[in-house]
C-alpha cells in the first residue's frame, strides 16, 4: 500500500513520449526487472481522466501504478518516465502514514523505515504492530472494533504480516486474514504467488486455494485475447467455455501456473486449477472497491468448481 494525500498529473510531455496509461504500463515490460503486466487488465484498475494538460491520476492509480510495477531498478523507472518512485505506507487508522522510503535510503522492494516518532514491531503470526502519536484513538462510538483492533499492551494490529529487515526496512508479507495454513501446518501468503503467476499475461487473475488441504490449487480467470491465439497455435479449443471442460487445456493451462511458481518451496506448488467462466469485479460482488479479493465470496460463488479440485480429501 501506498499512503500519499495528493494525486499525481502525468504531465503532457510525459505522455508525447510513452502515451495513455495503457502505453505506460505496456512501456513498463521493456524495463529490465519488471514482471510482465497485462496493460488492458492493469489499466482496468486504474481510475483516469484526460485533464486536457495530461492523463489525471487519481491516488488509486498511483497507489496500483507504483505499488505493482515498480522495477528492482528505481533508475531504470526514473529515466523512462520522470518519476523516482518512494514507496510507503500507512492506514487510515495510523493518519495515515507508518513508514516510507526516503530518496538517500530507499530499498524498492521495502515500504522504508518508519517515520519519526513511529514506532513498530512484530506480533503473532508477524502481524505488523504500530504505535505513536499518528495511532487513532479509536472508532467513533465503537468500542468493541477500537479493542479488537489493539492489543493489550495498546498496540495497533495492523492486520498485515511483515519482515523487518538488518537495516530496519519493513516488508509486508501479507494479510493475516489471507495465510493460508494447509492440513500439514505450512502457512502460504497467497499474494506472492498470485503475482507470480500473474506475471504471465495469459492470466488476468487468480486466486490460490488450500486453507485445511492438503495441497494447493487455483481458481485463474484467462486473458480471451491472449487465450485464442494459443489455442490456435496448440489446437485447443478457443471457446473459454469449452476449454473449461477440456483436459488437454487445464493440463496446459496448469502446466503454465506451475511454470511461473518453480522458485517456489516444494509444498507452495499448485497441483489443479479451476478455469473461471467469468471475471471477478466490484460489479459482481467479488472485488471490494479498492480492487482486492473477497475470497470467500469467490469460493462460495464457485463453489461446485471449488469441491470438485478436492474431490475425496
Amino acid at each position: 500500500m501506498l499512503a500519499i494525500t495528493h494525486p499525481l498529473v502525468l504531465p503532457s510531455a510525459m505522455l508525447n513520449d510513452v502515451g495513455t496509461p495503457v502505453a505506460i504500463i505496456s512501456q513498463l515490460n521493456t524495463l529490465p526487472a519488471c514482471a510482465p503486466v497485462n496493460a488492458s487488465m492493469a489499466a482496468s484498475r486504474l481510475a483516469t481522466h484526460d485533464s486536457g494538460s495530461g492523463w489525471f491520476a487519481t491516488p488509486f492509480l498511483y497507489d496500483s501504478f507504483i505499488h505493482y510495477f515498480t522495477p528492482v531498478y528505481p533508475d531504470a523507472f526514473q529515466e523512462k518516465f520522470h518519476i523516482r518512485p518512494l514507496e510507503g505506507y500507512g492506514l487510515t487508522e495510523t493518519s495515515p502514514v507508518v513508514s516510507t522510503n526516503r530518496l538517500e535510503d530507499n530499498i524498492p522492494a521495502s515500504i522504508g523505515k518508519p517515520i519519526p516518532g513511529v514506532q513498530v514491531k512484530l506480533g503473532e503470526k508477524d502481524a505488523l504492530l504500530v504505535k505513536g502519536p499518528n495511532v487513532m484513538l479509536g472508532y467513533w462510538n465503537l468500542p468493541e472494533a477500537t479493542r479488537s483492533m489493539f492489543t493489550a499492551d495498546g498496540w495497533l494490529n495492523t492486520g498485515d504480516t511483515a519482515r523487518i529487515d538488518e537495516t530496519g526496512h519493513l516488508y509486508i508479507t501479507g494479510r493475516l486474514k489471507e495465510i493460508i495454513v494447509m492440513s500439514n501446518g505450512e502457512k502460504i501468503p497467497p499474494v506472492d504467488m498470485e503475482a507470480a503467476i500473474l506475471a504471465d499475461n495469459l492470466f488476468e487473475q487468480v486466486m490460490v486455494l488450500g486453507e485445511g488441504k492438503p495441497y494447493l490449487t487455483a481458481f485463474v480467470v484467462i486473458n480471451r485475447d491472449q487465450w485464442t491465439k494459443i489455442a490456435a497455435q496448440a489446437g485447443m479449443p478457443e471457446s473459454i467455455d469449452k476449454v473449461m471442460h477440456d483436459e488437454a487445456g487445464q493440463k496446459f493451462v496448469l502446466e503454465r501456473v506451475q511454470r511461473q511458481i518453480k522458485s517456489f518451496p516444494g509444498y507452495a506448488q499448485i497441483h489443479r486449477v479451476a478455469i473461471m467462466a467469468e471475471p471477478w469485479t466490484v460489479e459482481n460482488g467479488l472485488l471490494t472497491p479498492t480492487m482486492k479479493l473477497k475470497r470467500l465470496k469467490v469460493v462460495e460463488s464457485n463453489q461446485k468448481e471449488f469441491d470438485a479440485l478436492y474431490a475425496g480429501h
